[in-house]
This record gives C-alpha cells, sequence and structure tokens, in this order.
C-alpha cells in the first residue's frame, strides 16, 4: 500500500507549539481546546484570515519553530510504516515559502526514511489540493487532521484516517476517526492485512 501523510499535528505538534509563541508574545491565555475551528482567526487569534497568516509567520521565523516537539508516537510511526511499507508520501499545505526549513525538519527527524515531500493547494492558493495530489500519487491511505482535507481525500476514494482533534470533530462519516498514532499503525496494518487477503483469493479463484 501507498502510505500518505499530513505533516503539522499529524507528524509535528504546529498548533500546541504556536500557541505557546503565541501566548507568551501577545500576552494571551489560548488553550489547545479553545481552536474549535482549523482556520484561527475564526477563534480569535487574528482578526481575519491575513492578520492569522502574519502571525503564523512570526512564529515560523522564531527559534519555537525550529524546536518543535513530535506528536506522541510520529516517530516510532513513520519509521514503521516506511519500514513495512517502503516510502512515504507527506503532503501538506504549508507554503512554498517554508519550502526549504521544511525539508530540512523532516530529512533531520527522519534522516532513514525516504519521505516524498508534496506542497498542496489551501489558504496559500498554490498548486493542487492534497485528494489530487493523494489521487494521482496513488495513495492508498491518507491520515489527516483537517476535517476539510480529509473528507476531499475521502471523496477521492481514498481510505482516510482522521486523527482526532479539538478542530476537527462533527465528520459526514467519510473518514475514520483514530485517536493517537497506535490507533493509526493498527487500522493501517489491520487494512493491509485484508488486502493481501483479498488478492490471494483473487488469485486462487482466477487459477
Amino acid at each position: 500500500m501507498n502510505i500518505g501523510i499530513d505533516l503539522d499535528d499529524v507528524i509535528v505538534d504546529f498548533f500546541p507549539s504556536f500557541l505557546i509563541f503565541y501566548n507568551q508574545k501577545y500576552r494571551k491565555k489560548f488553550e489547545l481546546a479553545d481552536l474549535t475551528r482549523y482556520h484561527i482567526w475564526e477563534v480569535g487569534i487574528g482578526r481575519d484570515m491575513e492578520e492569522a497568516i502574519v502571525l503564523v509567520d512570526e512564529f515560523f521565523y522564531s527559534e519555537d519553530f525550529i524546536n518543535m516537539p513530535l506528536v506522541t508516537g510520529a516517530q516510532a510511526g513513520v519509521e514503521e510504516l516506511s519500514k513495512r511499507y517502503g516510502g512515504l508520501v507527506l503532503v501538506t499545505s504549508r507554503p512554498m515559502r517554508w519550502r526549504e526549513r521544511t525539508q530540512s525538519f523532516i530529512e533531520h527527524a527522519f534522516p532513514k526514511v525516504p519521505i516524498e515531500v508534496n506542497y498542496s493547494s489551501g489558504l496559500h492558493r498554490q498548486g493542487i489540493s492534497k485528494g489530487q495530489i493523494c489521487k494521482r500519487g496513488g495513495v492508498d491511505v491518507f491520515v489527516e487532521d483537517c476535517l476539510e482535507y480529509a473528507e476531499e481525500c475521502a471523496a477521492n476514494r481514498i481510505r482516510t484516517l482522521l486523527l482526532d482533534k479539538p478542530w476537527n470533530q462533527g465528520s459526514n462519516g467519510n473518514v475514520e476517526r483514530v485517536y493517537s498514532w497506535d490507533d493509526i499503525l493498527e487500522k493501517i496494518n489491520r487494512g493491509c492485512e485484508k488486502w493481501d487477503l483479498n488478492l490471494k483469493l483473487k488469485s486462487i479463484l482466477k487459477n
């Protein structure tokens, strides 16, 4: 199977790290549970999309960005998926201007894991959507935290796992909600076993 993975808040703890930076710099008291919307200006971080983008850019150029921790279980999870299924497809909606530092981070965090990095459209209106990238790349399973992107991938007939977050509640049922990297690995591995079994049955019937 070809496995696709989102970056922020699936592999790296982006929003928790951003909130620490934002709260300290602007003397705010936002908690992760307050992020009930993926678009942070909708919960009061920035007056509008443009200002929110400026705030996130400030975080990007800070030391806090460089020191962002990985999501619990992501290190071992990515390495296990790569070992079992081969190279991984990473699809992020980060802006292209972040590309160099993003690539350096991935190479540093996963030096022995072959990862193909793709930059999708999103707030920054670049390229094509995550669903289109996954479909063209033959991705069988995609792991995402943004409900909008997850449902778009599912609409392209890609099995989509949605990592549970405060901002992605209310799924329409087309995606599978997961709660940890252990859960992600279990669902992917179980799905692969069924996939292998179906191929064997088809081979037996054909012969």
